[in-house]
């Protein structure tokens, strides 16, 4: 049972963005960790996922993205494609992409994907259904390859910024991108380059261009910090909502972290003075490591701090377990 549970914990789509937010699994650390590292722990090696700790991170995982899926509107900014005619069969609308979280099911969707990093090539555009099999079922998609077709690409979304700073939006001189901020455009500071100076507050940021070529990109920065960086600011549309929830919801959850692991520890130890498990020495150095973060996560306020204490919380756990495994096997 506490299998699938971690499997959908981990893949289940959140409203919030960062670690853990799940499917799609559009950076390489995701896909390595919950495409292949946890589900090989599972398989290879399940005693991990019966720790106390381990089960009620799990939990509180689970019980953040119920949580948001009800209270907190989706992280991101909304991306949309517009071709001139359908480019895919039985397409009756702008075309979807590989992100479960826009509009899946919709046969004209209000957005074919969800934006919670940088494209900074053609490769990271969530483009594939370019892939997919033109209208005419043709064997080959002549007319309908990159370039070939020019599909509009919009965006738009709220940059919350706790202080005054500047925005940047960066593409490619071929896409011929214009800017709109607050509903005022934005005029390039060179070409492919918007620059504009903001204030503290939420703003309202759309863009528009057109994918000719073979080559674009689409990335917004905050005082150089590009978007899917954890220092990039906040990019939901209700801000203080969120940021009310996530400041009443911090403390139970870092509290809920601390007591499992303050519980796991003492157990394991007596465990092991007893007799009834045989505890690696790699739980003594991970168990310290454990409980200073729970103890940051518990004071600290901001939330980019919580967007590094979970990488390192994850590769912390994840170094213990394959480390402690392959010492089990060479022991065998």
């Amino acid at each position: 049972m506490w299998r699938v549970i971690t499997l959908v914990a981990l893949l289940w789509p959140s409203h919030l963005s960062g670690w853990f937010d799940g499917a799609p699994l559009d950076t390489l650390a995701e896909a390595l960790v919950a495409g292949l590292i946890v589900p090989a722990l599972i398989w290879l090696h399940p005693s991990f996922i019966r720790r106390t700790a381990v089960r009620a991170i799990v939990a509180a995982i689970l019980l953040i993205k119920l949580t948001a899926a009800f209270a907190l509107q989706q992280d991101g900014w909304c991306i949309t494609f517009d071709p001139p005619r359908a480019m895919v069969r039985d397409s009756t609308g702008k075309p979807h992409s590989w992100d479960i979280r826009a509009d899946w099911l919709a046969d004209d969707p209000a957005c074919s994907a969800i934006m919670t990093d940088s494209y900074r090539d053609s490769s990271e555009m969530p483009v594939w259904f370019f892939n997919l099999p033109p209208p005419d079922d043709a064997v080959v998609r002549t007319g309908f390859h990159p370039g070939e077709i020019p599909v509009r690409v919009g965006g738009a979304g709220y940059l919350t910024v706790g202080q005054s700073g500047t925005f940047e939006l960066l593409t490619t001189q071929a896409m011929q991108a214009t800017v709109r901020v607050d509903n005022t455009r934005v005029d390039a500071a060179a070409p492919a380059h918007h620059r504009l100076e903001l204030q503290r507050g939420s703003h309202f940021i759309q863009f528009e261009g057109t994918m000719l070529g073979k080559e674009w990109r689409i990335v917004p920065a905050w005082n150089g910090t590009p978007m899917g960086s954890a220092l990039f600011p906040g990019e939901g549309g209700h801000s203080e909502l969120e940021a009310g929830a996530f400041d009443r919801n911090r403390p139970w959850f870092f509290s809920l972290l601390l007591i499992a692991h303050l519980i796991d520890i003492p157990e394991t130890a007596a465990k092991q003075s007893d007799g009834l498990r045989a505890v690696p020495p790699e739980y003594w150095l991970a168990a310290p490591a454990f409980l200073a973060i729970a103890i940051a996560g518990l004071l600290s306020s901001r939330r980019q701090i919580h967007r590094l204490l979970a990488p390192a919380w994850l590769m912390i756990l994840m170094s213990y377990e394959i480390f402690s495994a392959l010492d089990q096997i060479v022991a065998r």
